[in-house]
């Protein structure tokens, strides 16, 4: 069972500042997107044909793992699906009061992000799948460059360090990791 789900330290400590932080309501907020664009993920996976092997939370986000016989395109489909549900989502409960607005909000900022073409996002392996994985490791680096460097740009003009901090995150989770996208072996991984 530990191999098919598994949180790592990081995610814990996280997760509890989170909880601990947060009202029920934020959390509620928060959760039901999360909830949806993993739920577009794994119905992507099983409209494969492909198996989810495991499911982890990282201090990075969710990581699906899932194996199958798949073709370059179908990964970047599997990959899109968490943020096009997103959107599904926001549309849906947009319009449902404050708690609604505002969660459809959240739901789009979530998908806006992990769009960004950067490991471990949706976008890079989107990107990934469609032009392989040493332009896309390239890109990715050169992408979270540029999101330190706005980030920077926002703390200097008052607007907080969030994007500085999840720039500078993403640059230092940009080491030598091998491609996840093999013949054998799907890994799908969420950064929420």
């Amino acid at each position: 069972m530990k191999d098919r789900f598994s949180v790592s330290p990081g995610a814990l400590i996280l997760g509890g500042l989170v909880f601990y932080l947060s009202t029920g309501r934020t959390l509620r907020l928060l959760l039901c997107p999360v909830l949806f664009h993993e739920l577009g993920h794994l119905l992507a996976v099983f409209l494969s044909g492909c198996r989810l092997t495991a499911f982890r939370v990282e201090i990075s986000g969710l990581c699906l793992c899932y194996t199958g016989t798949t073709a370059p395109w179908q990964d970047a489909v599997i990959a899109a699906a968490g943020p096009l549900a997103g959107a599904f989502y926001a549309l849906v409960v947009r319009s449902l009061g404050d708690d609604g607005a505002l969660s459809a909000g959240i739901s789009l900022l979530l998908t806006l992000f992990n769009l960004l073409p950067i490991r471990p996002l949706d976008g890079w392996h989107i990107t990934s799948a469609l032009l392989g994985g040493r332009k896309a490791t390239h890109l990715s680096i050169l992408a979270a460059i540029v999101l330190c460097a706005a980030g920077l740009l926002g703390l200097l003009h008052g607007y907080g360090a969030a994007l500085l901090l999840s720039g500078c995150l993403l640059l230092l989770s940009q080491g030598n990791r091998p491609d996840p996208i093999n013949s054998t072996t799907r890994s799908d991984r969420r950064c929420e």
